[in-house]
């Protein structure tokens, strides 16, 4: 249940040049602070830039497992959605070496609070550049931010 209640946005769309407000309980909520709103939704262009980097099947896999660890409710049905609307079943997923590198990677930094195994970071050094590995990283901790936002305030996917 929503601590919160939304509010309607339709104004704050029409005055922004940004088209990434998705009409969810999140953004309804955020909207109370626009400055808040427009942080958050930075998530759009940097999962963006991680779909472009390791796929748009491992960007929503790695959403998602954050999601499952961080025990976000919100995020955990939107990513399972996703899965399943492409065909994954998310309870027993295929998964290439790389993917469960990726997967693992994340794991470890929401149950760690960003401390992670040498060995784990080692896995994707070895795969990607500085360069891709912040936006990783950086989209993780976004990801957790939303996560958190979203377990504190009891938002929810329904009413979307």
């Amino acid at each position: 249940m929503n601590r919160i209640q939304p509010v309607d946005i339709s104004a704050i769309i029409a005055q922004s040049s940004a088209t990434d407000y998705p009409l969810n309980n999140l953004t309804r909520i955020l909207a109370h602070s626009r400055l808040s709103l427009d942080v958050y939704m930075q998530w759009q262009p940097l999962y963006r830039e991680v779909s472009s980097i390791i796929g748009f099947r491992a960007a929503y896999l790695y959403a998602f497992v954050i999601s499952e660890t961080v025990e976000s409710t919100f995020y955990c049905d939107l990513f399972r959605g996703i899965i399943l609307d492409n065909g994954d079943d998310p309870d027993n997923l295929e998964l290439s070496e790389i993917d469960q590198d990726l997967l693992s990677f994340c794991t470890e930094i929401a149950e760690n609070n960003g401390h992670i195994a040498e060995i784990t970071y080692d896995r994707l050094r070895g795969q990607y550049t500085d360069k891709e590995l912040v936006t990783l990283v950086a989209f993780a901790g976004q990801m957790i931010a939303a996560c958190i936002f979203n377990n504190v305030l009891g938002i929810n996917t329904t009413d979307c």
